[in-house]
């Protein structure tokens, strides 16, 4: 009974349910990736990047102490020379502070001086005690001999005998001392004396120093040659120290920040002939020059900086690039004989060990789908690794590569993937 049961559950879930012996087909997730393309000089030559002027020397001016402001001769857009006031607050208090620490000062350098030198009347006053005192020795000295022969004959009582002796050791005592302060006299005061007024001087040169630096600091003036650019405070305001008071900026030389792709950014050393062009004057070709490249990327772009430097080359005709002034930058890329032998530039994150074999993963074009390709990477640079064997235009993945499998379909993040350089 229990078979035939077993037998209808069994054929109805045929009939009724025909899926019900396997399940449904599942199509494989499409994995987004960050990606780069590889060798396509493209990334960088030919191409307009944009960036926006800066002036090569420019700083914001504060100053050191607080006060009122009595002068503020800078205004925006006046030209100054390295070393002109731009602005004053009132000294009054810090040069009434110096000239009490410089008061103080001479006064202990005085001390030290009479310290030092033996004074006439000093010795004189010490040779004086000296001359009494032995006098006086040998007055009791005397009377303490005759005290010796009348105690032998009783002629004196015992105390009339302690007390001359008790005298004659007092002026002996005196003596001592009294030589003592002449020596002192002629050589002037004791070491640890002089010593202690030493250390004083130093602690009020110390305080003269620090007063003089707080003068000097109630007057901000220029660093170097420039032009006001903007003032944050008005003349006659109480200020305070590290407020700021105005900005200064030198157009003599300007640069401009650009921004280059991961894929491109170890041919920066190989760019020839940058120019640039700016928004303002859009007839004119500024000819640049790579003074910095970044060593760090963007990590929600992926780019580098670089930082470019731009002479003022038209300025007998009135033109003058100012900081602030939006432009673009192109250049072409020069490559050394025998860059392609040594293999291409990519980040660290896209290789990955499989046992003792490296590997990157190789993304078709057309499918999207992933396949690994072992590598031998060569010598390390500051934005990545050299890795000979990657044919130019190629696409690799640069990040999750742990995470991919043989044949797996993605998806390149970003509206235009980067492209890589050699």
């Amino acid at each position: 009974m229990i078979r035939l049961l077993l037998c209808f559950v069994a054929l109805s879930c045929l009939f009724t349910f025909p899926g019900c012996d396997s399940p449904p087909p599942t199509t494989a997730a499409i994995r987004p990736i960050r990606a780069m393309k590889v060798g396509d000089e493209s990334a960088v030559a030919g191409k307009s990047l944009p960036g926006r002027a800066s002036a090569v020397n420019e700083v914001n001016l504060s100053f050191r102490v607080s006060g009122p402001l009595v002068q503020m001769p800078a205004d925006i857009g006046d030209e100054v020379k390295k070393g002109a006031l731009l602005a004053q607050i009132d000294a009054t208090d810090f040069r009434v502070s110096l000239d009490d620490a410089q008061a103080k000062l001479d006064r202990a350098k005085q001390d030290l001086e009479s310290l030092r030198i033996a004074r006439p009347e000093d010795i004189r006053m010490a040779q004086e005690q000296l001359y009494a005192a032995e006098a006086e020795l040998v007055n009791s000295k005397a009377e303490h001999a005759r005290n010796i022969e009348l105690i032998k004959t009783r002629a004196i009582s015992k105390s009339e005998f302690d007390q001359g002796q008790s005298t004659y050791r007092i002026a002996v005592s005196r003596v001592k001392s009294s030589k003592e302060n002449l020596a002192k006299a002629k050589r002037g005061e004791r070491a640890e004396v002089v010593a202690a007024k030493e250390a004083e001087i130093r602690s009020l040169r110390a305080s003269v120093e620090n007063a003089e630096n707080q003068l000097k600091y109630t007057s901000l003036t220029a660093p170097f040659d420039g032009t006001i650019a903007t003032t944050f405070v008005e003349n006659f305001q109480t200020v305070r120290p590290n407020q700021l008071i105005l900005r200064l900026v030198d157009p003599s030389a300007i640069e401009m920040t650009i921004y280059i792709p991961e894929s491109g950014i170890s041919l920066a050393p190989h760019v020839k002939d940058v120019t640039c062009t700016f928004d303002a004057f859009p007839d004119k070709s500024f000819s640049a020059e790579i003074v910095e490249v970044g060593t760090e990327a963007s990590r929600t772009t992926r780019t580098y900086p670089l930082t470019l430097r731009i002479e003022q080359q038209y300025e007998e005709e009135g033109i003058k690039i100012l900081p602030g002034m939006a432009g673009r930058a192109t250049g072409r890329v020069e490559l050394p004989e025998g860059g392609l032998e040594k293999g291409f530039e990519i980040p660290e994150t896209a290789i990955f060990a499989d046992g003792d074999t490296k590997h990157v993963w190789v993304i078709d074009e057309s499918s999207k789908k992933v396949r690994r390709k072992q590598v031998h990477p060569g010598e390390l640079t500051p934005y990545g690794v050299k890795v000979p064997g990657l044919e130019p235009g190629q696409w690799i993945a640069t990040a999750g590569v742990h995470y991919l499998s043989e044949g797996q379909e993605v998806r390149i993040l970003g509206a235009t993937a980067t492209e890589a350089s050699e």
